[in-house]
């Protein structure tokens, strides 16, 4: 499929997902009716939404390795693949997730400098530039859905803060600190990455490699969510 197909969508959904951050999500709405705070509800939508981020960053960083394959770089591959086991062994930890999502940026940030046309093995990426591209548009759609639910949670734990006792502080100032991570450092990958999907894209078109279809990429990405 064309390259305006997969990059549009993309950015529909993570300009739709942002932009209706005051519409009732999956999460729920504001506790504006003066009601105590749920504090254990906003601590499991904060896991939820650590969850959501940690499994989009997977996707991208295994997205990633397929074309550090293809382009050689065996090493880095591998040193990613070991970032990912890692997070993977720790689900739901925010300082894994924290490293995972570093480490997916510094690798996307090195694989742009490559000249994909000089250095990628077209009979490898023959058999993996598709399930990359499909990993990484996964990826962005989490991302967009993570960043609008942080969003709304940051604002409700904020508010919620104000109102709970001193014994509660801790857990609703971890809340916040989740939340502020994703709306601060999860747009600006999805938006990477994103982009440089259209570069791949760009690379299999060149040179007659089926690319997955937005409805793939949609499905997938649902199948992601449901499995939590």
């Amino acid at each position: 499929m064309r390259r305006t197909g997969i990059v549009g969508l993309a950015i529909l959904l993570i300009i739709s997902m942002i932009s209706s951050v005051s519409a009732f999500g999956p999460f729920g709405g504001k506790n504006d009716d003066g009601k105590k705070p749920d504090v254990d509800g906003l601590t499991k939508r904060s896991a939820t939404l650590l969850n959501n981020v940690q499994s989009a960053t997977i996707s991208f960083a295994e997205g990633i390795v397929l074309v550090q394959m293809a382009c050689g770089q065996k090493s880095e591959a591998e040193k990613l693949q070991q970032s990912i086991a890692n997070a993977k062994e720790k689900k739901g930890d925010k300082n894994a997730t924290k490293a995972l999502v570093g480490d997916v940026n510094n690798a996307a940030a090195s694989l742009n400098k490559v000249e994909l046309a000089a250095q990628m093995n077209k009979e490898k990426a023959k058999d993996s530039l598709g399930n990359s591209i499909l990993k990484i548009g996964v990826g962005v759609i989490l991302d967009g859905i993570a960043a609008k639910n942080a969003t709304t949670l940051l604002q409700e734990a904020q508010a919620a803060l104000k109102q709970v006792s001193w014994g509660a502080a801790g857990k609703v100032k971890e809340i916040i600190d989740v939340a502020q991570f994703v709306t601060q450092e999860i747009p600006p990958q999805a938006n990477n990455l994103q982009q440089y999907s259209g570069k791949l894209v760009d690379y299999a078109t060149t040179n007659g490699i089926p690319t997955p279809s937005t409805e793939a990429i949609k499905k997938q990405a649902d199948a992601q969510l449901s499995e939590g």
